[in-house]
Parts: structure tokens; C-alpha cells; sequence
């Protein structure tokens, strides 16, 4: 209630607020899909306009934030609770990793940050991810007093995760799921496209098996993007397939709509239905 209210009752000009029905998680999602839309993209670009965002996968809102870390150590030196020099601890409430992630750099800027807590609420899936090694978000989501923190999707961590596996490995990382990830040490393809529906069919993985391979014989060049076309060409041909589905198919069915879609893909469709972005 006093969020809302602090954001109703402001009084900038240039200032709209919209709500959602949904939590954090369904907003950011669809901030992300309203960013890679191409129809609303060309219709800015129109008007010499482009969203951007103030979230944490926004290096204008990291910036800032490592500033934080500065300011408060110069404030402890001057009040006489540390020595320049000498380390400070720091407790960060988090749900998306984003503002520790700015003390994280400050400290590989230089500032003496000795240990650093994460902190969560009842949405703890971080804290348990940090615990047990498994990121497991199909639990109950709850709403609490701090609805920055009340998430269960962290796309950065993950991102993080996979970024590094390739370096280490010296591959490219494919990661499928709800949201897929392909990643090389550098960059990573977040990719929403896909059906749930197809977790259920027998065949689907050997089929991105053989996409994969094609793509990657085709376009040597750029492994990277190779694998990550043929993952979201697996997604489209899923939503594609699913929408010519009748009432009375099953699995079966589904499972030969999708190889048709992939069949009678081409690259406007491919194109126009890819949700990704590029971290």
C-alpha cells in the first residue's frame, strides 16, 4: 500500500504510472517482450524514441548503485566507524541480485568490502539455489511487505551462471527450460519462445539435437548465433504447431505439427515471432 501510494501520488510532468495484475516477475517479463517487439520498435524509431529501462539489467541503474557503496564507506570514515582502508561488511535485502551485483563491482573497483549478505524474504528461491545448487522455482509465490524482493525468476544469476560454465568449459552452453539460455563466456541469448506443452513430447530434445547441428554446419562463422537460431527456431515452430492443434489431438499430433512448422519456416516468420535478447 505505501509503494502504491508513492507512486500514485507523485508529481512529475513526465511522469506516467501503469499497473499490472501480477507480480515482479510478470512485469519484467513483459517489459522485455514490450523491448524485442519490432512492431513497436520501427513505430519509435519513427519518433527518434527508444525505451530503455531503470531495472536491474540496466547499466544506467548499476552505475548509480555502485555508487552507493562509495558514499556509504565515506560516510562511515567520516563518522569514525571504520579507517580509510579498513573493510566493511554489507547486508543487501535482495530479489534479483541487482543492487548487490553494483556492490559486487565496487568491490573489484577497489573499495574494501570484506564479506557481502544477501538477504531474502519467504520468497527465498536464491537462498535456497545458494544452499542446495538447485534453482527451483515452481513453488508458491508469496506477497510480502518488500515487493522488490518478491521474486522467483532471476534471469542475472543465471545468465551469470551459464557465462561462466562456457568460459570454464571453452564451449557454447545451451540451457532450455521455461526461459532458454545460449551462451558463450561473453554473451548470452535469453530466449522466451516455446510452449510448456512441449516438455511433455517424446522427441522434441533429438529434434533441437538436429537442428542444432545443422545451424552450426551452416553458419560456422558464428557458432553462437547458429545454436541460438536454431533454439529459438525450436520455440516458434512450437507455438506455431500448437496453435494449429484441435480440440481432440494429443502428444502425438503435436509432436508432427511441430516438425511441419519447422518444415514451412522461413525468415520473415522466424524473425517476427523470436523473443530474445542479448545480455
Amino acid at each position: 500500500p505505501m509503494q502504491k501510494l508513492q507512486m500514485t501520488t507523485q508529481e512529475g510532468e513526465n511522469v506516467a504510472v501503469c499497473a499490472i495484475h501480477g507480480n515482479f516477475d510478470d512485469a519484467q517479463s513483459a517489459v522485455k517482450s514490450i523491448f524485442t517487439n519490432d512492431e513497436i520498435k520501427a513505430e519509435l524509431a519513427k519518433k527518434n524514441m527508444m525505451f530503455s529501462s531503470a531495472n536491474s539489467i540496466n547499466w544506467g541503474r548499476l552505475v548509480p548503485q555502485i555508487v552507493y557503496y562509495f558514499s556509504a564507506y565515506a560516510d562511515l570514515c567520516k563518522m569514525g566507524q571504520l579507517q580509510v582502508g579498513e573493510p566493511m561488511n554489507v547486508v543487501v535485502p535482495t530479489g534479483n541480485f541487482g543492487n548487490i551485483l553494483a556492490g559486487y563491482y565496487a568491490k573489484h573497483m577497489g573499495l574494501p568490502i570484506q564479506t557481502m549478505v544477501c538477504a531474502s524474504n519467504t520468497n527465498n528461491v536464491l537462498t535456497d539455489f545458494l544452499k542446495t545448487g538447485t534453482y527451483d522455482r515452481n513453488r508458491d509465490f508469496y506477497a510480502t511487505t518488500s515487493p522488490s524482493m518478491d521474486i522467483l525468476i532471476s534471469l542475472d544469476q543465471a545468465v551469470d551462471f551459464v557465462k561462466k560454465l562456457a568460459g570454464k568449459l571453452g564451449c557454447i552452453i545451451a540451457v532450455t527450460g521455461a526461459i532458454d539460455l545460449v551462451a558463450d563466456a561473453d554473451t548470452c541469448y535469453v530466449i522466451r519462445n516455446g510452449r510448456p506443452e512441449m516438455g511433455k513430447i517424446t522427441g522434441t530434445g533429438c529434434q533441437l539435437s538436429g537442428l542444432m547441428t545443422a545451424y552450426l554446419t551452416a553458419n560456422q562463422d558464428d557458432k553462437l548465433e547458429a545454436a541460438a537460431t536454431a533454439v529459438i527456431l525450436m520455440g516458434v515452430a512450437g507455438e506455431v504447431g500448437y496453435a494449429n492443434m484441435e480440440p481432440t489431438d494429443g502428444n502425438a499430433t503435436y509432436r508432427n505439427r511441430i516438425i511441419d512448422a519447422i518444415y514451412n519456416m522461413d525468415a520473415d516468420k522466424l524473425c517476427s515471432m523470436a523473443k530474445c535478447e542479448i545480455r
